[in-house]
């Protein structure tokens, strides 16, 4: 993660794009570790109103990993490295979360073993130090990918700030159509595209995120001129309604459950646009507390899971069958009590920011 800074001042409207991010990753959680709905028997026997919750949820979810890698490419791919900037480039982010990886290795495990009853090998232990296993708890996916990410941030910083803007649309439209339009399109196909042309040099559609949130940065006061705030919030709702109605409707089609994932075409305007929405918001009174939050929200990201499992355990939900209630519970609790955890945790001198960034 990275700080949302200028060289002046914070801008408090990336630090509150970063909490949004956090929340819809925290729920997605929240409602996959309670049911990831993958029987098409049970898909037909949830009611219309908790499919349209389920698949509301799924929707607002997945967009938090895309906002995150947005966020990267904003903040990265806009500077200018030198070869000072680049060692420091390499210190502060690569090598801090790299560092952040392998200490979280045999908590991450630990977890595991304790709350999901998975062994603990000290070879797969050892693998995962070296990227060659998978974390046990799986949403730590995501840093591997970040790392592999900010290899090449300098590099692809120095390639994008030298084209002009006519020369970084070519790479983007080609990007947009074959990384997420064409691919999207297979979902409501009998036969699907085998889509030939490789474009994995862009990082796949995680890199592609990135590559958007750069665009963003470059094309910002043109996009902004397009449309209203107003304007701004009917896409995104039409958009979220129309990515659910998807969902719930593939099954019938296809006798098939799909869950929305990051390459789906609608996901890159729908971040646009709330990047768009929230990028200029500027704060008062809670200023400060969307600062600390923000700060927190790798931690936050950290410690959710466990945290989940520790509340699901230990009979936090016992008190209804209702899976939509069990979510909101979790929901309404977890991301404020991570944030009180992470927030005072990290006070603790060195261990603090070393285990949460």
């Amino acid at each position: 993660m990275i700080d949302t800074k200028s060289p002046q001042t914070r801008i408090q409207g990336l630090d509150l794009i970063r909490i949004i991010a956090t929340l819809a990753v925290v729920l997605i959680h929240c409602l996959f570790q309670l049911l990831f709905l993958n029987d098409i028997n049970i898909f037909y026997d949830m009611s219309p109103l908790l499919r349209v919750f389920y698949f509301s949820c799924v929707t607002i979810g997945v967009l938090g990993v895309p906002l995150f890698l947005m966020l990267s490419g904003y903040l990265l791919l806009q500077r200018d490295y030198n070869w000072e900037k680049t060692k420091k480039f390499y210190k502060h982010n690569f090598l801090t979360i790299l560092l952040v990886w392998e200490l979280w290795i045999p908590i991450n495990a630990l977890t595991a073993w304790h709350y999901q009853n998975i062994e603990i090998h000290k070879t797969e232990l050892f693998h995962t130090m070296l990227f060659l296993h998978n974390a046990s708890i799986e949403h730590f996916w995501y840093l591997p990918m970040i790392l592999g990410m900010y290899i090449f941030v300098p590099a692809l910083s120095k390639a994008f700030n030298s084209m002009n803007d006519k020369e970084l649309l070519i790479p983007l439209v080609m990007i947009y159509v074959y990384v997420f339009l064409i691919p999207s399109t297979d979902y409501f196909r009998e036969v699907k595209f085998d889509i030939r042309l490789d474009l994995g040099f862009a990082g796949g559609f995680y890199g592609s995120h990135v590559i958007f949130g750069y665009a963003f940065y470059r094309f910002e006061q043109q996009i902004k001129n397009y449309f209203s705030k107003l304007q701004l919030i009917m896409i995104i709702i039409t958009s979220m309604a129309v990515m659910t109605g998807i969902q719930i409707w593939l099954p019938f089609k296809t006798g098939s459950i799909f869950h929305l994932w990051y390459e789906f075409f609608l996901i890159p305007p729908t971040t646009i646009a709330i990047f768009l929405l929230f990028r200029d918001i500027k704060f008062t009174r809670l200023s400060k507390l969307i600062e600390n939050m923000s700060t927190c929200s790798f931690g936050i990201y950290l410690i959710h899971m466990a945290l989940i499992m520790f509340l699901q355990k230990n009979g936090f939900l016992n008190f209804t069958n209702s899976l939509a209630i069990k979510v909101i519970a979790l929901f309404a609790v977890v991301p404020i009590s991570s944030f009180v955890l992470v927030f005072f945790l990290r006070k603790v001198p060195y261990l603090g920011k070393l285990f949460f960034r």
